[in-house]
């Protein structure tokens, strides 16, 4: 399943749970999860292309050059860490609103006791 129609599974669900407090701690406690794990996997992905473009920029200071199949290499990999860097940014942000929303439903639920 795409990323994208998660995310908006988790904006229909915020929706839909405006009026249930518990409803919207759930719903916020998930999508938290949710991102904290996409952010982590995105993190894992860009420590693996960088350890690629470090054996590729090791074994052209070894042998002085580089063939085109390792350069081809180093610009995928290059692409997808600007890539997973994007996606780490998206999930940060939304899980920080994530956070955000369940301290303000925390307090709001302390005060009224």
């Amino acid at each position: 399943m795409s990323n994208d129609l998660i995310d908006i599974g988790f904006m229909a669900a915020k929706v839909a749970a405006l009026n249930d407090e518990r409803a919207r701690i759930a719903v916020s406690g998930v999508s938290l999860i949710y991102n904290a794990a996409q952010f982590a996997k995105y993190q894992n992905m860009v420590v693996e292309y960088s350890q690629i473009l470090s054996t590729i920029t090791f074994r052209a200071r070894i042998y002085g050059y580089t063939t085109t199949q390792e350069l081809n290499i180093a610009k995928e990999c290059n692409d997808g860490i600007q890539f997973c860097q994007q996606q780490m940014a998206r999930h940060g942000i939304i899980g920080a609103t994530d956070v955000a929303s369940l301290l303000f439903e925390a307090i709001s639920a302390l005060t009224r006791k």
